[in-house]
């Protein structure tokens, strides 16, 4: 990739990180025309805080899609983020994603749409958004996550292809963390994506 199309892609993807946390729910956007999502079921900071201690797991993970052509894409300069799989997170990722992955499932969602959306959640717990965990994707499209403790995850990521106007995809998939072991995690929808 040329230097100056990864600096470009790494500002959009940056400049859209937080529109891409919102949309997995992992930030808070402006309120929607509707209000703010009531959610239905309690935050358990305790249970996130306890599933976000510090473990001796080690997650790894490519994040790409294929697009019309077979043009593969990956997520250089991305931001990546995982938090724990609890009741309150999983209501938030139905509410946006209309269901919430299984183990290995990928969704996806499409950035542009996302970048506008306004999602916003009643209650919005601050230890909501402290109990996750974030890296970038490297230029091969790779991640890692250190020091995970066993448990199961939601891990977001941010792929885009053009800058002006924005096109990219958000995919969310869930991981079973065992043993201090997890598969290679492939964020990968099985659909193609734009020209």
């Amino acid at each position: 990739m040329q230097p100056s199309r990864y600096i470009a892609m790494r500002f959009v993807s940056l400049s859209l990180a937080g529109a891409a946390l919102a949309l997995t729910g992992c930030a808070t956007g402006s309120q929607g025309p509707e209000g703010p999502h009531k959610m239905a079921t309690p935050f358990d900071a305790r249970a996130a805080a306890n599933q976000n201690k510090d473990g001796k797991g080690v997650v790894n993970g490519s994040a790409y899609v294929v697009r019309e052509g077979g043009l593969v894409t990956n997520c250089v300069g991305g931001p990546v983020v995982m938090l724990p799989a609890t009741a309150y997170a999983t209501e938030r990722i139905q509410f946006i994603y209309g269901r919430a992955p299984e183990v290995g499932e990928v969704l996806s969602r499409d950035g542009a749409a996302a970048a506008q959306q306004q999602i916003s959640f009643d209650p919005e717990p601050v230890e909501y958004r402290q109990h996750q965990r974030s890296a970038t994707c490297d230029e091969k499209g790779l991640f890692q996550f250190k020091r995970v403790k066993d448990g199961d995850y939601y891990v977001f990521g941010l792929i885009s292809w053009q800058s002006q106007p924005f096109e990219g995809r958000l995919l969310i998939t869930r991981i079973a963390v065992r043993n201090e072991r997890t598969p290679a995690v492939m964020l990968t929808p099985p659909t193609k994506f734009g020209p």
